[in-house]
Formats: structure tokens, sequence, C-alpha cells
């Protein structure tokens, strides 16, 4: 862990608490810092404590999820702090990746290839979409803002998992976050209205854009897939195959397609004046 890169996340975490963010509180170590390491026999890792929070995961069907969604969005973005490092460069580029290779040859394909094989397309489409942003345009952001990540508490929500904060775009987590809340089933129009009307009413001003709002979104799901192929296929990590393969099929049966970012960017910009679930 780089210590000075997880005290600018925590100030970041602190500000938004402080906008009314709700999140684990950071458990110092004994020295007063944030990143502890283990023993050099357990491996001298560095760790991080955060105090337990308790409930469910929010779940996008809920009563006032969308609502709750896009203030918390519009609270983040609406301290436009500064990002004092680049982007990491898994939600900014796609590396070259070896498709057919991580494929297999078809007489050989284990399931997961399979659907890998019959998603080359549509990952060579998202591939296609990723393009860097602009340095003007880049805050501090959560960058991971889904519904695993939201703990419904007896205090409202708590937001979890700010270990990979940094720089991003307004539009484009606002973007990520709508694919990721209301698309699943179908995308849901009403839901997404109802969160940019909220995020609106609370003060944010990004606007979700086709030809760069989705950049983010399709960086990390083709880096993602990548990753967890190339897991899967490393017999050095013979006990992660069986969650690589897991999470490959989990994704690549649920690629979103531009199809469906046009759809979300309608209903976006339409801030709530459409309805229903196409």
């Amino acid at each position: 862990m780089d210590e000075r890169a997880v005290a600018r996340g925590a100030a970041f975490q602190q500000a938004a608490a402080a906008a009314g963010v709700r999140s684990p509180r950071n458990v110092p170590t004994s020295g007063g810092g944030l990143v502890g390491h283990l023993p050099a026999a357990l491996g001298g890792s560095g760790v991080r404590l955060y105090d337990w929070q308790e409930g469910p995961a929010a779940r996008p069907d809920e009563a006032g999820t969308p609502e709750r969604l896009g203030e918390l969005l519009a609270r983040l973005h609406g301290l436009a702090l500064a990002a004092p490092d680049p982007p990491d460069p898994w939600y900014e580029t796609v590396e070259e990746v070896d498709w057919d290779r991580l494929a297999g040859t078809a007489a050989a394909r284990q399931p997961w290839q399979e659907q890998l094989a019959a998603s080359l397309p549509g990952l060579r489409r998202l591939a296609s979409l990723v393009t860097p942003s602009d340095p003007d345009d880049r805050i501090m952001c959560h960058l991971d803002v889904q519904c695993s990540n939201v703990v419904v508490t007896d205090r409202g929500w708590v937001l979890l998992d700010w270990d990979d904060t940094g720089a991003g775009c307004a539009d484009r987590e606002l973007a990520m976050a709508l694919l990721r809340w209301f698309t699943a089933g179908g995308v849901d129009g009403a839901a997404i209205g109802r969160t940019m009307a909220a995020y609106r009413a609370a003060g944010g001003t990004a606007v979700p854009e086709p030809d760069r709002s989705f950049a983010m979104q399709a960086a990390s799901c083709v880096n993602f897939v990548a990753a967890q192929a190339r897991l899967a296929l490393d017999d050095t990590y013979a006990e992660h195959h069986a969650d690589a393969e897991e999470r490959l099929m989990n994704v690549l049966t649920a690629l979103p397609d531009v199809a469906t970012f046009d759809e979300v960017v309608r209903f976006a910009a339409g801030g709530g004046r459409f309805g229903g679930r196409r």
C-alpha cells in the first residue's frame, strides 16, 4: 500500500463525511498511521482496519434507493476536491490482450472460455470506447459506488470500500453508478430519472454523455475480464480458479452494450420525465 495515497483517500473520506456521506471509521495503528504491516513471517503485507458496519447491502429495487443514490453522488461530487495523482490506468486504458489465447481452442474450452469466446465482439467494442479523461475534469472520486459497497444501517446508508479512491470524472462515476444499479434486469428508466432528479436537487452538475461518460465502466469491465481470465489459467494460483471462473461467468453473461449506454443517457437527460423499464 502507498501510505501517502491512503492518507489522501482518508482525507477525501473525511471531507465526504462532513458533507453527509456516512462511512466506516478508519482505525489508526498504534503509531497513529492508517497502514499496519503484518510480520515478515506472514508475508509483510500492508493492512487497513475500519470499524464494523452492520446491515444488509442496499438494493436497487427498494423504495427510496434512487433518491438516496442521487443525493450520495451529488454530495461526493459537490466536494470537487482536486486529485493530486493521475488516474489509475485500470479506469483509463485497456492494455493489449490476446483474447484468442485466453479463450483457448474450441475443442478444449472450459465453460467460461466458451462464454468468453462468444463475448469477444462485445469486449472489443467496449475496449474501443475507452479514452483518457480530460485532466481539467478530474476530481477525487470514490470509483466503486455499487450496491455491495452500500450498507443499510439504522443510521442510514454507509458507503464502504474507500481503498481505491482517486482521480476520476464526475460524469464517468455517475454513468458507472447508473449502469451498475439500474440495468441488471433491463434499463430501469424510472429509477434513473428519480436518481438524476435527486442528484440535481442536491447540487450535482455532471451530465452523462454517450461519447465519453462510459469509458471508465468500459475500461474497468474489460480489464476485470482480462485479469480474471489470466488468473483462471494460472496454475500458480490454482486455489483461486473456481472463484475467477464464477466471476467471469457472472460478468460475461451481463456485459453492457452501446445500446444500453444510449438508453441510460436518454433517461438521465430526461431527469424523471420518462418512466418505465425498457
